[in-house]
Formats: structure tokens, sequence, C-alpha cells
């Protein structure tokens, strides 16, 4: 339980993160776009969620410092979480 707590903290954090890189006028389009991504596959992560770890890993490459280590830490929490999506 506290691992599947400390992934959805993760995930929202993430997903702060994520609407912050689209309000910054300063960020890359291709991190916006990245950013812009991930939040659409965690919205439908329930249904598919290797997309949304996915989009989370690229992002992860979008960024640097403690904001990569967020969206690694997102990513490997999706596969914590899939079993309680999936109704296991």
């Amino acid at each position: 339980a506290l691992e599947a707590s400390l992934a959805l903290l993760n995930l929202g954090h993430a997903a702060m993160r994520c609407h912050e890189i689209l309000r910054d006028d300063s960020a890359p389009v291709s991190r916006k776009r990245a950013a812009r991504t991930a939040l659409a596959r965690i919205a439908r992560m329930q249904a598919r969620p290797d997309r949304a770890e996915g989009a989370l890993s690229q992002l992860e490459h979008r960024l640097a410092g403690e904001d990569a280590e967020l969206a690694r830490s997102a990513a490997a929490g999706v596969g914590v979480l899939t079993p309680a999506l999936r109704g296991a």
C-alpha cells in the first residue's frame, strides 16, 4: 500500500509539472509536446498503462535534474499501479 501511495504521489507531481511546462513560454516545443502527451496518456492510464509509462519515459528524456527524476519515478510507478488498474 505504501508503494502504491508513493507511486500516486509521484504521478500527481509529474502531472503538475507537465502543466507548469505547458504554461512556460520559454519551454521548447518538444518539451511542451512531451508534457502534453504525458498528460493525455495519464488521463487514459486505466485503459493503457503501458502508454502512460512510455510517455513519462519520453518526457524524462526532455528534462534534466530533479524534473527528469520525477518523470522517471512516475513512469516506474505506473508499473506499481498497473495491477490495481487492471482490477487484480
